[in-house]
């Protein structure tokens, strides 16, 4: 657990994540998603359907364990995917305004 711990309370760490891509895999999406900050923080993806519907899911702190600057999550879907926003709940990201996708049209 000391990659959790060092990051945060012996590191000049903060919340920043990024969406850097979203790719068609298998059985639905890739998301990367870039660490900018580095403090291994929780977080939800938050899937908007072209039909309307809202899906979370949420990552744990533990998706940051293997590379503390980038996580690949991979989420099942079988709609077509219209948004995607990475959204901290009460963990503030410092720099909010790269936290969405939007499929192109």
């Amino acid at each position: 657990m000391s990659w959790f711990w060092n990051d945060w309370y012996f590191k000049n760490s903060y919340i920043d994540l990024r969406v850097a891509r979203v790719t068609s895999a298998a059985r639905g999406f890739a998301v990367i998603v870039d660490n900018l900050g580095g403090m291994p923080a929780p977080f939800d993806v938050v899937l908007k359907y072209a039909d309307g519907t809202a899906e979370s899911v949420h990552q744990t702190p533990a998706v940051w364990r293997a590379n503390q600057k980038q996580a690949t999550i991979t989420v099942a879907a079988k709609k077509k995917l219209a948004s995607l926003t990475i959204n901290g709940g009460i963990w503030m990201d410092a720099d909010p305004s790269n936290n969405t996708w939007t499929a192109r049209r």
